[in-house]
């Protein structure tokens, strides 16, 4: 096995720099888009959270608690079931903005 020249250590150097340096760029433009989406989920997830609550106050004035309590718990599983199954369509999406393609 022959040691590695110094011109062969100095491209490798330089080649982990350059990667070195996409990656810093990929996760400075990437971050905006990843709190954009983590942000417009999470106020998606609050209304619909907002909503099962409405439902549980409608059902406390019905003298309906324990249904109530049952209807909540269901009303937020739904939501919460519904948001997770967006999830693939909406890294579809982006792959498909970015012009990203699944690998084989």
């Amino acid at each position: 096995m022959e040691p590695i020249s110094a011109e062969e250590r100095l491209v490798t150097e330089r080649l982990k720099q350059k990667l070195n340096e996409v990656n810093i760029a990929v996760e400075t433009h990437f971050s905006g888009i990843t709190d954009h989406v983590n942000f417009t989920l999470q106020e998606k997830l609050q209304r619909a959270m907002l909503v099962c609550q409405d439902k549980l106050e409608a059902s406390k004035l019905q003298m309906n608690r324990s249904e109530g309590i049952k209807d909540l718990e269901s009303c937020v599983d739904q939501s919460v079931q519904n948001y997770i199954q967006t999830l693939p369509h909406i890294v579809g999406r982006l792959k498909s903005r970015l012009g990203m393609t699944d690998p084989v």
